[in-house]
């Protein structure tokens, strides 16, 4: 079976949602309380395999009963006993993108679920179709053929011969599991009969004449077998593995166990439904799961079946890729699911914590993070120490080549409704334009004239700071890596003279370079030699700039960090 759309009016945290899924396998990105959850007990829900499911006043959106709440899930691949003209064929629609009443050519053959809960907390099952005028009831039976599976709370019932679980709808000959539990049973209760139970029977009488103060005359009781502790309908017979019940395993044991046998049971073209599915998992058990999920168990992408899951991990974003991904957003009652653009598939791999956050800061480069990442506890100091990480701030590279990427990664990650910052140079021309982004939402934060970071630190920290920065710089080289660099920042003072005279900006300056000559030649050669590329040597750098920024609150350095910091705690 595959969900096609799926409409939502009022439900739990949900007042609308319309979404087309679009994909066999769907990941649900969001931060807390964005109704990833919701949006997973709604299509449970519309597909209940089962004739009862128990609403409250909570299930309705902010409690408010005075109108009905309302689930549709428009579905294919149905089974063809569901579409015959005697069952629900007259009520087939079409899907194209959108839905059809009718079944056009080119479309899906589908039909549309819909449960209405009214203000009596009575649920209905029909399905729709405006031709038709009247929707049509759809039985519990009906709709567990649909195969929609949830894995949820109940992981031990599915490890068990327990009515409903997966592992008895394994079993081809129910009639012969119940006539063992039969015998196992009086077995059992013989043995118990026979035995010695003085310490349980003293307690069983105490609790006779407890339960008799109450009013709750039970008689003269005394320990045995309850007999319906070993029936069909309960979870008495388990896996085990030798002597050990499985349910007694890990629980990222035990939720993969369930799952598998969950998804035997149903079938390859089931809907399988999970929230947080990195849940008591490593990181090469989610991936190996997720290979699953996309192949279903054979070598080319599933052509069957529907996952939908939600996460809050980076492992499954960086795993599954863009086109598998939907940022979810809850705004006054207002969900939306967006689906990830390819374009943004670099950050995806590389920056997969970006889809997680509150807050995205787009850096152009590694230097602009590194200094955004090490002036995280400078900024946390005047913040109650609070850090941006506590806040959901993470900052990302736009991806492995920065520079003009960060522009179009800004854009696609608003375009999913991110409040998005971009951090950057201004000497190089971009496509789109920082002007265009402010526009488009996005906070830009970029120092004037045109020069990168490091030619803008060298125009704006003293000169005791630049010092303090060169010799950081230098403890990361060893000798020729010093002489190579004092040569390369001589060359381009235009004094190749000045390098036989060491590290001390002092001495370069009163050999006769100017200072604007002294700063220009440090920017250019901080930028070209890659000084902060390396994300440990940024970090030395965001240092300084931490130290020093209260000194020049006038720069243009200062004016745009401090603007970001504003943003980030804003």
């Amino acid at each position: 079976m595959l969900l096609y759309h799926l409409c939502i009016e009022r439900f739990r945290g949900i007042q609308t949602l319309d979404w087309h899924v679009g994909g066999r396998i769907v990941c649900l990105v969001g931060p807390g309380d964005s109704t990833k959850t919701a949006v997973l007990d709604a299509i449970e829900i519309v597909l209940f395999p089962r004739p009862f499911f128990q609403f409250t006043d909570a299930d309705f959106f902010n409690g408010d009963i005075s109108n009905p709440l309302r689930i549709e899930a428009t579905v294919g691949d149905l089974p063809p006993d569901l579409i015959k003209e005697e069952k629900f064929g007259l009520w087939k629609r079409g899907y194209d993108g959108q839905i059809r009443d009718e079944p056009l050519a080119g479309c899906q053959d589908v039909l549309t679920l819909r449960l209405t809960v009214d203000p009596n907390l009575e649920p209905t099952w029909e399905i729709i179709k405006d031709a038709m005028g009247e929707p049509k009831l759809i039985s519990a039976k009906d709709r567990e053929k649909l195969g929609m599976v949830r894995l949820g709370d109940e992981i031990e019932r599915h490890l068990t011969w327990a009515r409903g679980s997966a592992l008895n709808r394994l079993t081809e000959d129910h009639d012969a599991t119940g006539k063992m539990f039969v015998t196992a049973a009086r077995e059992a209760r013989k043995t118990v009969a026979a035995a010695e139970l003085a310490e349980l029977n003293k307690a069983a009488k105490q609790a006779s004449e407890a339960a008799s103060l109450f009013g709750a005359n039970i008689g003269d009781t005394k320990a045995g077998l309850d007999p319906i502790a070993l029936s069909l309908g309960s979870s008495a017979l388990g896996l085990q593995t030798g002597a050990i019940p499985v349910r007694q395993y890990g629980l990222g044991t035990r939720r993969l166990a369930a799952l598998a046998i969950q998804q035997q049971g149903a079938g390859k073209n089931q809907i399988l439904l999970t929230d947080e599915i990195e849940h008591a998992l490593e990181p090469h058990r989610i991936r190996h799961l997720l290979k699953l999920f996309v192949t279903a168990g054979g070598a080319e992408e599933r052509s069957t079946g529907q996952v939908i899951f939600s996460t809050h991990s980076p492992t499954p974003i960086m795993a599954l890729g863009a086109s598998k991904l939907r940022i979810v957003r809850s705004t006054n009652g207002k969900t939306t699911i967006t689906p990830v653009p390819t374009s943004l598939q670099a950050v995806v791999r590389s920056q997969s914590l970006a889809f997680l956050a509150r807050k995205v800061i787009v850096c152009e480069g590694k230097t602009e993070e590194a200094v955004v990442r090490s002036l995280e506890s400078v900024w946390g100091e005047r913040h109650q120490h609070k850090s941006y990480a506590l806040l959901g701030v993470v900052p990302v590279v736009s991806s492995t080549g920065g520079g003009s990427n960060a522009h179009p990664a800004a854009q696609s990650l608003r375009s999913l409704n991110f409040n998005t910052a971009l951090f950057c140079d201004t000497d190089v021309a971009t496509t789109p334009s920082s002007a265009e982004l402010r526009q488009n939402g996005v906070s830009v934060f970029e120092w004037d004239g045109k020069m990168s970071i490091e030619e803008r630190i060298a125009q704006d920290l003293p000169l005791t700071d630049l010092q303090k920065l060169l010799m950081l710089v230098f403890e990361t080289k060893d000798d020729d890596g010093k002489r190579s660099l004092l040569q390369s920042l001589a060359d381009r003072a235009k004094k190749p003279e000045a390098a036989t005279v060491g590290s001390n900006l002092q001495l370069w300056l009163q050999g006769g370079l100017s200072e604007p000559d002294l700063r220009l030649a440090l920017g250019k050669c901080s930028k070209a030699d890659g000084w902060f590329k390396n994300l440990n040597d940024g970090q030395l750098l965001g240092k300084v700039i931490g130290e020093t920024l209260p000194k020049i609150p006038n720069s243009s350095l200062a004016k745009t960090l401090n603007g970001l910091e504003a943003w980030i705690y804003g």
